[in-house]
């Protein structure tokens, strides 16, 4: 199945939830936000929500110093 994950689109297997994908791209769980067709998903959403064909997927880290 075919998303887009910040504007690039990427390949993942179907019924792959937000956590996994936020897995397989080796994404840090901590300091980073992620909103799906420009929605906002809180953490605790992230393991249930399903991700499916054509979702634009937005992935936000945090980074710290000035």
């Amino acid at each position: 199945m075919n998303i887009f994950l910040n504007q690039e689109e990427i390949t993942i297997i179907d019924s792959s939830s937000i956590l996994d994908l936020v897995m397989v791209q080796n994404l840090p769980l901590s300091s980073i936000a992620v909103a799906v067709n420009n929605q906002i998903i809180k953490r605790d959403m992230w393991e249930s929500t399903k991700l499916v064909e054509s979702d634009r997927v937005t992935i936000i880290i945090a980074t710290f110093g000035g």
